[in-house]
């Protein structure tokens, strides 16, 4: 996925996903504005072995599994919740684990 979006791969399965789901009919939603916002959040993953932009698309994949095959159901609203939520959980995370960043 990543060659195939050119290294967007976050922005592709989000934009994906939401278009599959009706997500980007919530009410008042600037569409601009929110891939300007998603584009922002891509940006903030830092190229790390696990806490990347890789896996926020595969987390955001998977809250769409639990939502199609009816684990999880979801309104519209709901569902664009959690995709952003997926897509935003890891921004800017340093790579390293809470015991680390306790001792320095």
């Amino acid at each position: 996925m990543r060659e195939l979006s050119e290294g967007r791969e976050l922005e592709a399965i989000l934009g994906i996903t939401l278009a599959k789901r009706g997500g980007y009919s919530v009410p008042e939603l600037d569409v601009t504005k929110y891939q300007n916002f998603v584009a922002l959040i891509q940006k903030g993953y830092k190229n790390i072995t696990y806490h990347n932009m890789t896996h926020a698309a595969d987390l955001c994949q998977s809250m769409n599994y639990f939502m199609v095959n009816g684990t999880v159901k979801t309104n519209e609203l709901e569902s664009f919740a959690m995709l952003t939520a997926a897509v935003a959980h890891d921004f800017e995370h340093p790579g390293v684990n809470n015991i680390f960043l306790k001792k320095i």
